[in-house]
């Protein structure tokens, strides 16, 4: 039994993605990236412009003068607060955090400024993934919004465009977001697993839960050390030492193994 993938299936990178540095978002303003070389105003013509150097972000998310809902969220991959416009962004959040085959994300990473049918269009998604495979955009809409004629052309377009400059793009909605127990569990991982435990500590829940490899989810909620225990097998469960199949109801009779694909000594 392994950790899943938070994400949908199609949530990976297309092939010959150009892989996204980790020194990225230190290096100075870009200004203005052409996918093509003239100014045509034509389907192929699409611009990146990036954040000023030390910004987050392309554009202000929380501010008082909001009139939606609006707020931040702490995210344990990237050690800072996240700003969302949405709840489901915030949702997106989490599964990001806790999908281990992304690196890092950001909110609001980019102006795509985009031609569609001789008309220009200035476009904000709302994260950006790096993984190994290479960069995603990825544009977070409930289903009325994705299915929009607007919306489904700008998608078949960056789709089809920002692979020739190394990055793939997609709408992640909220059908896939919000699938449960997926996202159910992944909240409580994040709910308790948010402290960081010693290699001692680690050692003792392997042997006092973990001898045998396995164990049941009440045994571990059952024993008399379950409040300073619990929150330390969640991290396990997140950093990856142990697996748990985050698609399936979490119970009682729910298995949690250790994971020795990642190293973790018996």
């Amino acid at each position: 039994m392994k950790f899943r993938a938070c994400l949908p299936r199609r949530f990976h990178y297309v092939e010959g993605s150009k892989k996204f540095t980790e020194s990225y978002f230190n290096q100075p303003i870009r200004g203005l990236v052409s996918m093509n070389q003239t100014n045509a105003p034509t389907n192929d013509s699409i611009m990146l412009e990036w954040p000023q150097a030390g910004k987050h972000r392309i554009r202000k998310v929380v501010s008082r003068s909001n009139h939606r809902v609006t707020g931040k969220y702490p995210s344990l991959k990237m050690g800072r607060m996240m700003h969302w416009e949405s709840t489901l962004e915030r949702d997106a959040f989490m599964l990001m955090d806790i999908n281990r085959s992304i690196l890092k994300f950001h909110e609001q990473p980019a102006k795509i400024t985009y031609w569609l049918d001789g008309e220009k269009h200035a476009h904000y998604p709302d994260i950006l993934t790096t993984s190994h495979e290479g960069s995603c955009f990825v544009e977070i809409k409930e289903e009325k919004d994705a299915s929009k004629d607007e919306v489904s052309a700008r998608t078949q377009l960056l789709s089809e465009q920002l692979p020739m400059q190394g990055y793939s793009y997609l709408v992640f909605t909220e059908e896939e977001i919000r699938k449960n127990p997926n996202l159910e569990n992944v909240r409580r991982l994040l709910r308790y697993g948010r402290i960081k435990p010693d290699i001692q500590t680690i050692e003792r829940i392997k042997k006092d839960y973990f001898s045998s490899g396995e164990c049941l989810s009440g045994d571990i909620t059952s024993s008399a050390n379950c409040n300073s225990d619990y929150p330390v097998i969640c991290r396990m469960i997140i950093d990856g030492m142990l697996t748990k199949d985050i698609n399936q109801i979490w119970d009682a009779q729910t298995q949690i193994a250790l994971n020795y694909k990642f190293g973790v000594q018996s």
